[in-house]
């Protein structure tokens, strides 16, 4: 089953602490497009991100009004340990980001 990305409004994100993406990273983003969407949870009307921080706060800095992702519910615990793994994965620094 092929999933769908829809537009995610980034004034119904819900931002946490996080690291402000590079300049290189942003600019990336800006000439290169959004390639991957970010992985959102549902909560309420509102969205947490699960992965695809940096490209969100990529989008954020860029003043975009929405970017793509694809949506679980928070409950979802199949996607929750998706980002678990992801993030245990991945290193701390993108290549992009060492600039």
């Amino acid at each position: 089953m092929t999933r769908q990305s829809i537009d995610i409004p980034l004034n119904k994100i819900i931002w946490e602490p996080f690291p402000a993406p590079s300049d290189g990273f942003v600019e990336n983003i800006q000439h290169e497009g959004m390639r991957q969407p970010i992985e959102v949870a549902r909560e309420g009307e509102m969205f947490r991100i699960r992965d695809g921080r940096r490209r969100a706060m990529a989008a954020k800095k860029l003043m975009w009004e929405t970017l793509p992702g694809f949506v679980g519910e928070a409950s979802d615990k199949k996607g929750a340990i998706v980002t678990l793994s992801l993030n245990l994965h991945r290193s701390p620094n993108i290549g992009s980001e060492l600039k």
